[in-house]
C-alpha cells in the first residue's frame, strides 16, 4: 500500500473513531483537520488547491480559509471559508412540519462566515502566509450535525436552507457523517474496510414500539397505534425509524393506554403515541424512546 493511501486510511479510521465519541468538541475536530488537511481538500465539493488554518482577519479567525485555482492562471478563481461546529449540534429547529428554521449554532456559523468572506473580498488579511488575487466566487462550507437529524419531510427544507433565503448563495451545510462518507469514497482500498454503522450519539435507547395502525383525530394530529416490542416507551425524547433510517426526532406529546394518559408502557402492551409536530406515521414504522441522561430513562412525575 502506498504511503499516501496508508495515511488516508489511518485518517479515515481516526475520523470514524471521533464520530463514535459523543463528547468531541470543535477543538478536537480542529486538531484532526490540522493534522489531516487532505480530508477537507479531498471531500469538499470544490477542487481545493490551498487550505490554511488560523488565518488572522480583521474580524476574527475562521477555522479554515481555502482557495481553488483553475487552470494555469495565477488567479484564484474561487475562495472561501470552512466553519466547524460539533456533530451533536442541531442543524434545524423544528417547531412543526411547517415551521422549520436554522439552529442557533448554524446561524452563528453563518454570520461569522459572512464577516470573514467580506474581509477576504476586501483583502483585510493580517496573515503574511496569504498573498493572493481574488476572483469573484466565494464559498462557505459549514460542517455541523449529522444527516440522520433531518427527517424525510425536511429534505426539501434542507435544500432551501442551503440555497434559499436562510443561507446566502455559495453557502452549504455538510453533516459530519456525510463528510466521512465523501472522504471514504476517495480511497479505493477503503471499499474493503468493514466499519460498523456509525452509532447514534444521542443517548441510550430505552425501548421500541412498532406502529400497527394510524388513527386520525378531530384535531388533525394523528395517533400511532403501537405495540411495544422491546423495553418500554416513556414520555420524553423519541425518534421515528423507517427501514432503519431515522426520519424524525421529537418529543412525545401524549402517551395513552386505551383512554388513560400514562407515563410509560412496557413490552408486549399496546399504546397510542402522539409526537409533537409530526404527522407522517406509516404502518411498520418503529418509534424509539431514548434518553441522554444517566438515570435509565425514568419518567418524570
Amino acid at each position: 500500500m502506498q504511503d499516501s493511501t496508508r495515511k488516508k486510511k489511518h485518517a479515515l479510521e481516526e475520523f470514524y473513531a471521533l464520530l463514535n465519541q459523543p463528547r468531541t468538541d470543535e477543538v478536537d475536530w480542529q486538531r484532526f483537520f490540522d493534522k489531516n488537511p487532505f480530508v477537507l481538500t479531498n471531500s469538499l465539493p470544490l477542487k481545493v488547491s490551498n487550505i490554511f488554518s488560523q488565518v488572522q482577519l480583521e474580524s476574527g479567525i475562521p477555522d479554515y480559509v481555502f482557495f481553488e485555482r483553475q487552470g494555469e492562471s495565477s488567479l484564484f478563481d474561487n475562495y472561501g471559508v470552512v466553519e466547524l461546529k460539533r456533530p451533536r449540534d442541531k442543524i434545524l429547529r423544528v417547531y412543526s412540519t411547517r415551521h422549520i428554521v436554522p439552529s442557533s449554532a448554524l446561524n452563528t456559523a453563518r454570520f461569522q462566515a459572512e464577516r470573514y468572506l467580506n474581509d477576504l473580498s476586501s483583502k483585510r488579511v493580517l496573515d503574511k502566509r496569504i498573498s493572493f488575487a481574488i476572483g469573484n466566487a466565494a464559498y462557505c462550507f459549514i460542517i455541523i450535525g449529522r444527516s440522520e437529524e433531518v427527517s424525510a419531510k425536511c429534505q426539501e427544507e434542507i435544500f432551501r436552507l442551503q440555497f434559499g433565503k436562510f443561507l446566502p448563495s455559495g453557502f452549504q451545510v455538510i453533516p459530519y457523517d456525510v463528510l466521512w462518507k465523501r472522504f471514504r469514497s476517495t480511497i479505493p482500498s477503503a471499499t474493503n474496510i468493514v466499519f460498523l454503522e456509525i452509532p447514534d450519539m444521542k443517548g441510550t435507547i430505552i425501548g421500541s414500539a412498532e406502529v400497527r395502525q394510524v388513527f386520525e383525530t378531530s384535531k388533525g394530529v394523528p395517533v400511532a397505534g403501537c405495540i411495544v416490542s422491546s423495553g418500554r416507551i416513556v414520555l420524553g425524547k423519541v425518534r421515528v425509524r423507517r427501514r432503519n433510517d431515522v426520519i424524525y426526532e421529537g418529543i412525545t406529546q401524549t402517551l395513552r393506554r386505551f383512554q388513560d394518559v400514562v407515563n410509560e408502557v412496557r413490552a408486549g402492551m399496546e399504546c397510542g403515541i402522539r409526537i409533537e409536530g409530526y404527522s407522517g406515521f406509516q404502518v411498520g414504522d418503529a418509534i424509539e424512546s431514548y434518553t441522554t441522561d444517566n438515570n435509565g430513562g425514568s419518567p418524570k412525575h
